[in-house]
């Protein structure tokens, strides 16, 4: 009996340090306005709030690989997917190159798993070309769940601008890939 309640005890303990791990990672977010918005990497950083390492062994995962005091991840926007799937969107260094980029984190909650990880805005350029990628996240397909469009401009000097789309559709628990 006593290993049971020990048991207990310990399943009890971690599931209220998960509780309070997503919570205080939620908290750390802004709601996503309810309307169509457009997301571009030149998002001002004073928009965002500081992560770091001590927001949860779940989530601090994904600081790990490129965390120091130069390279500074920050929480932006949050959004419902569904009843235990949140979206969130937060600026992260890039590792190869020292432009940042924002990206999409979905989230099941119920089965505290990190789902799928999306690039939504990033800015690159040097000696006449550039890329530019950008966002918006709107309903297509009413649903009541958002969509995401994402719009990849390039402009090369030697192949002239191009621009490719992207549409991410909420389908079967994941975003599903449409190109144009």
């Amino acid at each position: 009996m006593k290993k049971l309640l020990f048991f207990l005890s310990i399943l009890l303990i971690e599931k209220v340090s998960y509780t309070q791990d997503i919570k205080k990672f939620d908290s750390l977010f802004k709601t996503l306005p309810e309307c169509t918005i457009k997301i571009t990497s030149d998002l001002n950083i004073k928009d965002g709030v500081v992560l770091d390492k001590k927001i949860g062994a779940e989530f601090s995962q994904i600081l790990q690989e490129n965390f120091n005091e130069s390279n500074k991840y920050y929480a932006i926007f949050k959004y419902s997917i569904s009843q235990n799937i949140k979206g969130y969107i937060y600026r992260a260094p890039d590792a190869e190159t020292s432009v940042d980029r924002i990206l999409l984190l979905v989230y099941d909650i119920k089965n505290k798993k990190i789902i799928s990880i999306h690039n939504i805005a990033a800015f690159s350029g040097d000696e006449g070309w550039s890329q530019d990628m950008y966002s918006f996240f709107v309903d297509l397909n009413n649903d009541k769940i958002l969509d995401i469009i994402t719009i990849m401009e390039n402009d090369d000097p030697s192949t002239g601008v191009s621009t490719d789309i992207s549409i991410k559709l909420w389908e079967n628990n994941k975003y599903s890939d449409y190109r144009r």
